[in-house]
């Protein structure tokens, strides 16, 4: 694969000049609606009836990607793992793929992680929202608060915190390190204080012996006034669960074999709408679906909605597994992630694919760079890129507002919505060409 890659890289700039082939551009059909939702209920759906719809024109229109987004966020909202509004987000996904005229189908699959954990902290007769944090001990815990400022060992040196729930503000020291700190000096639980509204996912990178678990900044006032008047506070962390989750796949036609995936993870984590993250990509996903088909399907062209991606790639890891295993693997791999926020495109994956895209990116007259994810930050392209297949993930690379409350509908910017989308729609049209690199003799 990687001599036939290589020819990618001029390729693109032709077909981005030259759209790989004048795809036509007849009158649009109206964006959709929350009404459309409703049709979606059915698991697997037949290709729609061709002549009697007008899929608008074949040019990524980002207001269309922008009514997705509104209903993913908006009128769905979180759109949590396992949850009934996971369900119903998938099943509009399969709606909307299906009227574009896909074999659309949902793939159910389970999930069993550490993730999947309920916790909880009451203080005073009331309960605040938590998350266990990764390695936590299961149990509940009851004990005097003790504010340990950033649990450093300076913070808890004079502290007697022998049995106590130690509280701890987030920053500084790592959350292994404020854990070691005070089980040091016998605390039998810890709670970590957010900086920012809502909880989070974190991880102790090991097992702990207590409970340790993380609220969010609204919780702070509370839990320092029972520290305060030495009130006792309850920790609680659950067992490891598991759930069932929800994958959409879409071909030309039933069986379909895929020679490029599209695809995009709708989860959401829990307390955040998920606008940016990601139904910023789910929506520029089904937008490049929609373009695509508008003069016709395209013959090994595959598009993915992955569900479970927040508790850990579990959707995509299992849609890769499942191609693998039937010896299907696609020959390149498109994701969409965070597409919402920011002003250029940053792309990331195999090298030649990401030389390709910003290549493309040139010619079009859209600012990118290649990229990195943050530190303990992944997407569902590494699924599909740990099983060989060459991987390129398209991003605004703006995280400011992910996993929080303010990842809303009104932050998202259209423009950049657009710039993401037509580099995608560029690089796919050059991938899918009957030339290089996919010519059998390049």
């Amino acid at each position: 694969m990687r001599h036939r890659l290589w020819a990618f890289v001029g390729l693109l700039s032709v077909c981005a000049l030259a759209a790989c082939g004048d795809r036509a551009a007849p009158a649009g059909a109206p964006p959709p609606t929350a009404a459309q939702a409703a049709i979606t209920a059915e698991p697997t759906s037949a290709p729609a009836t061709r002549a009697l719809i007008d899929l608008g024109p074949s040019e990524f229109r980002a207001e269309r990607a922008m009514a997705h987004i509104r209903i993913l966020a908006v009128e769905i909202g979180q759109r949590v793992a396992g949850s009934g509004n996971e369900r119903r987000a998938a099943e509009y996904i399969r709606g909307e793929l299906a009227r574009y005229g896909y074999a659309a189908e949902l793939r159910t699959f389970r999930v069993r992680d550490e993730a999947l954990r309920s916790a909880a902290v009451e203080v005073g007769g009331e309960r605040l929202d938590a998350l266990p944090l990764g390695g936590s001990a299961s149990g509940e815990v009851t004990g005097r608060a003790v504010f340990v400022g950033l649990a450093s060992e300076a913070d808890v040196a004079s502290l007697d915190l022998q049995g106590a729930v130690a509280i701890a503000d987030r920053g500084a020291v790592t959350f292994a390190g404020k854990y070691a700190n005070v089980r040091r000096k016998g605390a039998a639980a810890l709670v970590v204080v957010n900086d920012a509204p809502g909880a989070f996912f974190g991880t102790l990178q090991g097992a702990s012996e207590i409970p340790a678990v993380a609220v969010g900044k609204e919780a702070r006032e509370a839990l320092l006034a029972a520290a305060e008047r030495g009130d006792d506070v309850t920790v609680r962390a659950d067992p490891p669960g598991t759930l069932e989750s929800i994958n959409v796949f879409a071909a030309a036609a039933p069986q379909g074999r895929c020679r490029v995936l599209v695809g995009a993870h709708y989860d959401s984590v829990p307390g955040s709408p998920g606008a940016n993250d990601n139904a910023s990509g789910t929506a520029t996903m089904l937008e490049l679906a929609r373009a695509m088909a508008a003069d016709g399907l395209d013959p090994g062209l595959c598009f993915a909605a992955f569900g479970a991606e927040e508790f850990g790639l579990h959707g995509s890891r299992a849609m890769a597994e499942e191609l693998q295993a039937a010896a299907a693997l696609p020959e390149a791999m498109l994701n969409f992630d965070v597409t919402g926020i920011g002003s250029r495109v940053e792309v990331i994956g195999t090298p030649v694919l990401v030389q390709g895209s910003l290549q493309v990116s040139a010619t079009l007259g859209i600012p990118a760079v290649p990229s990195t994810l943050p530190p303990n930050a992944s997407s569902d392209h590494a699924s599909f890129e740990a099983a060989g297949v060459p991987v390129v993930l398209f991003t605004s690379g703006d995280f400011s507002v992910i996993h929080t409350p303010d990842d809303r509908f009104e932050a998202i910017d259209a423009a950049e919505v657009e710039r993401i989308g037509r580099v995608g729609l560029a690089v796919l049209a050059a991938l899918l060409a009957e030339l290089p690199p996919f010519a059998e003799d390049s």
